[in-house]
């Protein structure tokens, strides 16, 4: 009798559910993604500048243009760098078709060796991607097809703003099908949802399957093919403290407490998270706030710094802590009237893999990578939900 009420008990545990209703994308309107929440937001991929052939030099120049487009770019950015199994099958197609052309023995067996080489990439090498995101932040609300249209323009131009100042340091974007501007972002929130088999099944595969369904139930092609239905994948678990399950795969999550920061930092100092494993994916979060309020926040505290000094013994732990809060404050202070901005900044590191072991395993050995540069990372535990929607580029 115990025995059946524990295992009644551990079944009520699994909380198993479609993700149809979780996805939070409502629709995509001229390249735009549009939330259920009534939130725009454009993404732009861009392609990185190497910055490690590079030298120092050329790498501190890169930072510094880096840092003119924060200045220029709008209030709230999302960088999002993704590591997925490298997709050379088009590759290998074509190398396999030359093979069968191909009437030259050595050749062939040259082909055959190329070809070996490629799927063996294929099947261990990694591909990552990086995103830029950033949400529409005027008055406008969308409530009708006018309003809706000079968001999504707003947002476009501002876009093409973003790439031009990224090409002044090097890097591209990659450029948007105007044929159809919708497909790249409905492309990327299928692979971030599938992310175990979108290789097996094609994004068109999967739109394919969903739309004949869709034909089928309505009997015309006259119906509205909500994104959730061709995007999300077949079920999401909760039910563990430390990971969450999507279909078959595994994810965690980790964070940069606000003292986990080393203050001293070289360009390119985040590369030892996003050039680690497969299934590795950093978010940086930078929110610029108004200056006004910042120098006001920034005077109280150290008001009340300066205070507590004259009222505390200068041997004392309080002593210490009170002298550093107000010599940060000034140096906040100081790096305003200079002309510089601050900043919010948040990051995130999401791990997945095919097992629980292989994710904490994964986990294990990034807080050892950061350890060494004094920086301390944390889990994210019991907010598996929360922190999987955060890390969309739509949040």
């Amino acid at each position: 009798m115990k025995k059946e009420k524990k295992e009644k008990k551990e079944a009520s545990r699994q909380i198993v559910q479609s993700t149809q209703q979780n996805v939070p994308i409502r629709d995509f309107i001229d390249g735009v993604v549009v939330t259920k929440d009534n939130k725009y937001v454009k993404i732009l991929e861009v392609l990185p500048v190497p910055l490690f052939l590079k030298k120092v030099s050329e790498q501190n120049k890169i930072g510094d243009s880096f840092a003119a487009l924060l200045k220029a770019a709008p209030s709230n950015i999302h960088i999002k760098s993704i590591s997925v199994p490298a997709d050379l099958s088009e590759q290998i197609t074509d190398v396999t078709n030359s093979i069968e052309k191909e009437t030259n023995g050595n050749c062939k067996k040259m082909g055959a060796e190329y070809e070996r080489t490629l799927e063996n990439g294929q099947k261990y090498g990694v591909s990552r991607r990086f995103f830029l995101s950033f949400p529409y932040s005027g008055r406008l609300r969308g409530k009708n097809a006018e309003e809706i249209s000079e968001i999504t323009q707003s947002l476009n131009v501002e876009a093409e703003r973003i790439s031009a100042m990224l090409r002044m340091s090097g890097n591209e974007t990659v450029e948007i099908d105007p044929e159809n501007p919708n497909e790249a972002s409905a492309r990327l929130f299928y692979m971030i949802y599938n992310r175990g088999k979108f290789l097996d099944i094609p994004f068109e595969e999967r739109l394919k399957s969903i739309y004949e369904k869709y034909v089928e139930a309505y009997g015309n092609e006259n119906f509205f093919l909500p994104p959730q239905d061709y995007i999300a994948p077949n079920k999401v678990q909760y039910s563990n403290s430390k990971y969450m399950i999507i279909d078959d795969r595994y994810y965690s999550f980790m964070y940069i407490p606000s003292y986990g920061y080393n203050p001293y930092v070289t360009t390119g100092w985040l590369d030892n998270f996003v050039n680690s494993y497969n299934g590795v994916d950093v978010d940086i979060f930078l929110k610029r706030m108004q200056k006004d309020e910042v120098q006001g926040a920034i005077k109280r505290n150290i008001g009340r710094s300066r205070l507590s000094l004259s009222e505390t013994n200068d041997i004392t732990d309080s002593f210490e802590l009170s002298a550093q809060t107000a010599n940060a404050g000034y140096y906040l202070k100081n790096g305003l009237a200079s002309g510089q901005d601050f900043y919010y900044m948040s990051v995130i590191i999401t791990v997945s893999g095919d097992s629980a072991e292989d994710v904490l395993a994964k986990k294990e050995e990034l807080k050892k990578v950061a350890r060494q540069m004094d920086i301390t990372l944390r889990d994210n535990t019991f907010q598996s939900e929360r922190t999987f929607n955060a890390v969309l580029p739509s949040s």
